[in-house]
């Protein structure tokens, strides 16, 4: 038996095909490229999903087309070892860890920029003038500094410490952290080798140093050694007034927790307390809703004119541009994590910014695998569709 089409049915289910094919395309937070569209909303459908239960908790920001295109939280910021479960919020302040170079770098770059110098700039004369000047450390730049190529070296066994977790008050698992201000004296005292120089190598210390030369460059003079709270109180200062209206901190105020995840059992997580007189290379609490605000600005030349961006993008000051999968972006992350006693705090997080203006920042109160920039990574790559 021969069966009827209905065309009225047919028609219907074509035009319910087209529109489910096309209507990405229709999206005003789809991006077209090269035969492949970017979706906003598939991408934070992507983000959301390999975020939720694989952590403590997180939060998320999203910029797109120079504005705010979403955000999401998940998971707890306290969990009930540590006086009961709170929801992680957007206003959740975590210690985002080296993603803080960032900050610190646009930071000098703005302050380098008001007085007209270049990156190349020598940082001798923004020291503590009683500190004693070791081997060439008269050579080292502000951009040796920033793209960690000043020589510096930080190793077991070497006669400058810094303070040990056994120096600290840790209280019920807070960290009001003692000063590293001894412990950069003595590096710059101990100098660098002409060998270890212009040689790319990792190191927190130049970032911490900036914490010490920042007040000078903007003008501020260094009081003595023994008032490092003068110094560590400017730096902040400073990096507030510079890097635009966001609410950003050394302090947790008593805020989020830090976990290992998944949390053992009596064990408390870490709110790091207070950073301010260890801060630079780390030590920012600040939230991802914040940190996206930042970084707009930032993108969108409010902060930094065209060429000092440029500058800062070039030369991996505060940042690193990747190429990875055939998806380019800039890029920064943070991880940190510190025991003591029954007390356990980690964090992970990252930032990012790829070619077609997609900003995302996201913050971790506890580890997360995989980690954070192959989580964006990827739900960027599950987000492009064929045009």
């Amino acid at each position: 038996m021969k069966k009827e089409i209905n065309f009225k049915n047919a028609g219907c289910i074509l035009c319910i095909t087209f529109l489910l094919f096309f209507c990405i395309k229709c999206d005003v937070n789809v991006d077209c490229e090269e035969g492949k569209c970017f979706s906003l909303d598939l991408f934070k459908e992507n983000l959301n999903e390999s975020l939720s239960g694989n952590c403590v908790g997180y939060s998320y920001s999203v910029f797109f087309n120079d504005q705010l295109g979403g955000f999401g939280t998940g998971g707890y910021d306290r969990l009930d070892i540590d006086g009961g479960n709170e929801l992680m919020s957007t206003l959740s302040r975590i210690q985002v860890g080296s993603m803080s170079k960032t900050i610190t770098a646009v930071t000098t770059l703005k302050l380098l920029a008001e007085k007209s110098y270049s990156i190349n700039e020598r940082i001798l004369k923004y020291l503590p003038p009683d500190w004693t000047i070791g081997p060439n450390i008269l050579d080292i730049s502000f951009k040796d500094l920033l793209r960690h190529e000043s020589g510096f070296r930080e190793c077991e066994g070497e006669p400058c410490t810094g303070p040990a977790v056994e120096d600290i008050n840790v209280g019920a698992c807070a960290l009001p952290t003692p000063s590293n201000y001894d412990y950069l004296r003595c590096k710059v005292e101990a100098g660098v080798e002409l060998l270890d120089m212009n040689e790319y190598r990792y190191q927190n210390i130049n970032y911490q140093l900036l914490r010490v030369i920042i007040p000078k460059l903007a003008g501020i003079n260094h009081l003595n050694s023994s008032n490092d709270i003068h110094t560590a109180t400017k730096y902040v200062e400073l990096v507030q007034n510079r890097i635009g209206n966001v609410n950003v901190n050394c302090t947790d105020e008593g805020g989020v927790y830090h976990y290992p995840f998944p949390p053992p059992l009596n064990t408390h997580g870490m709110t790091f307390g207070n950073s301010t007189s260890i801060a630079g290379a780390g030590g920012w609490f600040i939230s991802a809703l914040d940190y996206g605000h930042f970084l707009n600005a930032l993108f969108k030349e409010e902060i930094l004119n065209s060429i000092w961006l440029d500058t800062m993008i070039f030369n991996n000051l505060g940042c690193y541009s990747v190429n990875r999968d055939g998806v380019s972006y800039i890029t920064h992350n943070g991880g940190l994590e510190l025991k003591w006693s029954n007390c356990h705090g980690r964090m992970s997080g990252c930032w990012m910014r790829f070619e077609n203006g997609l900003i995302v920042v996201l913050e971790v109160n506890s580890n997360i695998t995989p980690d954070p920039e192959e989580i964006i990574r990827t739900a960027y790559n599950n987000s492009l569709v064929d045009e």
